[in-house]
């Protein structure tokens, strides 16, 4: 591999065989532990949605535009037999019919960097919080308060603040 894109590229690859091979937590209904949700980005057009305490599926459900009964349905497994008890900390597949996760735009004139799933951001020369922030639709402020930083770092793999949902497939 050769040119500029052949370190980051090579370390992407890395990362991701890493965490293919790492191994998996059990899932036990009803507990709150479950499979590590990192190895695996989520299905197009769903979210991971981490329980915080005082949640309900119905409040989940407003914010993705959905009903509480489709995340039921399909965390049935993780949740358990009572929909009304939710264990805050629990990773949840949620469908984003709203936009309610991160939407990758894809590549843009500033921000070609790769995403590494659930919820991360290689960054590129010339991205800037700004140009990352229009590509997934999330404010400046946003990413700072996630990051911690000042600017971006070329090279450098930033947290996005919610998993983004596959946009576009990116140009060869």
């Amino acid at each position: 591999m050769k040119g500029k894109y052949a370190v980051p590229l090579a370390i992407f690859l890395l990362v991701g065989l890493l965490l293919m091979i790492s191994p998996a937590e059990p899932v036990e209904a009803g507990t709150g532990t479950q499979t590590r949700w990192a190895a695996q980005p989520p299905p197009y057009g769903y979210v991971y949605y981490t329980v915080r305490p005082g949640d309900r599926l119905a409040s989940i459900a407003r914010k993705f535009c959905t009903s509480w009964q489709e995340i039921y349905n399909i965390n049935r497994g993780i949740i358990g037999p009572d929909p009304d008890h939710l264990v805050p900390g629990t990773v949840l597949v949620v469908p984003a019919r709203c936009g309610g996760g991160c939407y990758d735009r894809g590549w843009m004139p500033h921000a070609k960097g790769y995403v590494i799933p659930p919820n991360s951001y290689w960054v590129e020369k010339g991205d800037t919080w700004y140009s990352i922030g229009k590509r997934f639709g999330v404010s400046v402020q946003a990413l700072r308060r996630v990051n911690g930083q000042h600017y971006p770092y070329a090279f450098s793999v930033v947290r996005l603040p919610c998993p983004a949902v596959p946009g576009p497939p990116y140009p060869p």
